[in-house]
């Protein structure tokens, strides 16, 4: 692993390390913030050269939308025209429906975590040029607001219970580097069964009289 590759390692793991706590006591407010101005850093001044830093590039992208909630960089990120390939052809169409997708998920989830299995990058040698990234990733996070499916359940999204992985063409559109198109997929029953209320028994309910 070359010197570039092993910076990318380190910033992975801490971001890694910062996300473990999250929940925890020795949870450091201070760094997280001084953490979010390095991440907005290498979101704005990559400069898209060597694959190793554009998967700089997207570690420190997910962690400013969905670590810091800066929900709005993901204009900066993605093509007007975004296709989201997504399991079972729920594609999302349009960088305002990406949007519209995370921000159903923030409030759904208000302490998720998208932490890395691991991410790498290389090349794209077909039309266009750019490179092509993938990531394999795991969600943490408690249903603690309302979602599709109604009132939160307070039920948990694990590392045992919702994997995902992704694949994402960069390329330049209109003079800038954006995502291009996407093909991802992740544990989307996990999601639903811990967004959806336990069905309720109703077995032992009494019957009302309407004497």
């Amino acid at each position: 692993m070359n010197e570039r590759g092993l910076a990318t390692k380190k910033l992975l793991q801490n971001r890694q390390e910062l996300m473990y706590k999250y929940n925890d006591k020795t949870f450091d407010v201070q760094k997280f913030l001084k953490d979010r101005k390095e991440m907005e850093r290498i979101v704005s001044e990559c400069p898209f050269a060597e694959p190793e830093q554009i998967a700089d590039h997207f570690i420190a992208y997910t962690a400013v939308i969905w670590d810091y909630k800066m929900v709005g960089k993901i204009y900066d990120c993605y093509h007007n025209n975004i296709i989201v390939h997504r399991e079972g052809g729920d594609d999302i169409i349009s960088c305002e429906s990406v949007i519209r997708d995370t921000l159903q998920l923030q409030a759904a989830f208000s302490d998720l975590r998208i932490i890395f299995h691991n991410i790498f990058c290389q090349r794209h040698e077909g039309e266009g040029g750019g490179y092509r990234f993938g990531q394999a990733v795991y969600f943490e996070g408690t249903n603690d607001g309302w979602s599709k499916f109604g009132p939160p359940t307070f039920k948990k999204l694990t590392k045992e219970n919702c994997q995902g992985m992704c694949e994402c063409l960069v390329q330049v559109i209109d003079g800038r580097w954006r995502i291009a198109e996407e093909w991802t997929i992740r544990s989307a029953d996990a999601f639903d069964a811990v967004m959806k209320p336990d069905p309720v028994d109703l077995s032992s309910t009494k019957p009302v009289s309407l004497v």
